[in-house]
Formats: C-alpha cells, structure tokens, sequence
C-alpha cells in the first residue's frame, strides 16, 4: 500500500504523522519518502552529502537508481530523503512523478511493504497521487482550511484531525465538508512537536497513545480499502 499524507500549510504535523505511522507499523517493512524535506531532521538523521528523490526527479536517472538513495531509519523502516528544497518540485516532469510511482509500487510488491510518502503542503504529481491507495490529510478544526482543502485536486480519501481547545468544528462537520472519513483524532502534543523540531523523534519514540492511534489508523486504511474493492 502507498499512503501520501499532507496538509493545505505546514506546522500542522504531516512530518509527525508520516513518521509516527511507520514507526507504528510492526508486521511489514516501511519506506518513508521525504518530499518535504523534513523527515531526516525530525528522526534525527544526517543522509550526508548525497542526492535525494527530489535530484532524482529532476534528473534523467533510471528508476532502479532509487534503490541506491535509500538509507535505514530504525528497524523495518527505511527512508528515501530528499537533499534539495521541496519547493522546487512541483516543476519536475509529470513522467518523472509516474516513474517514481512505478517504482514505489514495484517495490511494494516484491516485499510487501508498506510506503508512506511525507507530501508536506504543497502538491504532488499525478502519477504519484493517482498511485496512492490513500492519501491522507492532516488537518485542524479550521473552516477556511477546510473549504480550501474541499476543492482541491486530488481529493483527500481520509483525514486525521489535531485538535486544539477552542475549536468549534465538530468532527462530523469536518467529514462532511471534506467528504472522507476522519480516521483519527489526536490531540495537539506540544512536547511531542518540540521533541520533532529538535531531531529527537527516535530517540525517545512517539507516545505510546500516538503509536496505537496509528496502528489503528492502518487498520481503518486497510478496511476502506477492501471496501473500496469490493464496490
């Protein structure tokens, strides 16, 4: 399974997500790709000097050249990192995005991975959308956020919700304005954000509460996804 997750602006806790979902995985191998460029820092890690997906995109690599940016995370996890600013790209080739998504799935395939791709804010291409079973966005109770994500392309198929005191929305209003299940709550971790900002992600692992919220998020995942066979 391919996840993408993401958000309409950053600071609201993709990177966490990305990360937190595969460090909750415990049955299957996880590849996390960076095309945020923020994964490395939050777990803590120093790829070196190399290139990463984003070089890859915008070079006329061959896929299996992929295989040779991959670092390991933590056991069973895997990273893909990203070297240059993410801003740079939304401008790669639309064939690229689909050589990357071909890729991702032929990995997946050979060893029953699971991959979760930390999108950040800003949009992807539509091979790789389109190669996600899921892509998930993680949002807060805001409305004017939550109109804008209404309409964009591709939609979101689930959302996760960080919730913060004061907020009105209720979850119901956020399903219904963005028309896909809200797989998980959580509430807003002030510790647990500075803890990302300072590369601390791995040394003292995610709060327990957060990993059960995730192993639960992958079984709601998996079960929309049956469903989604089956019609």
């Amino acid at each position: 399974m391919i996840l993408s997750v993401h958000a309409t602006k950053g600071g609201v806790g993709v990177t966490t997500l990305a990360a937190s979902l595969a460090l909750a995985e415990r049955d299957r191998p996880v590849l996390l790709v960076d095309l945020a460029g923020d994964l490395h820092h939050a777990l803590g890690i120093d790829p070196g000097d190399r290139p990463g997906v984003i070089d890859w995109l915008h070079s006329d690599a061959a896929p299996g050249q992929l295989d040779q940016l991959v670092i390991d995370a933590d056991p069973g996890v895997e990273l893909l990192p990203t070297s240059d600013p993410a801003s740079w790209r939304a401008s790669a080739p639309e064939p690229r995005w689909a050589g990357l998504a071909h890729w991702l799935l032929d990995r997946s395939a050979v060893d029953g991975s699971r991959v979760v791709i930390d999108a950040g804010h800003r949009p992807i291409g539509v091979g790789l959308a389109d190669a996600c079973a899921h892509r998930l966005l993680v949002t807060r109770r805001c409305y004017l956020t939550l109109r804008t994500t209404a309409h964009a392309d591709p939609r979101p198929t689930a959302a996760v919700l960080v919730s913060e005191a004061g907020r009105s929305l209720r979850r119901a209003d956020v399903e219904a304005t963005l028309r896909c299940p809200v797989i998980s709550e959580l509430a807003h971790d002030v510790a647990l954000s500075n803890r990302v900002y300072a590369g601390l992600l791995l040394v003292g692992r995610p709060p327990r509460s957060l990993l059960r919220a995730m192993r639960a998020s992958w079984q709601r995942l998996e079960s929309e996804s049956v469903r989604s066979l089956a019609a």
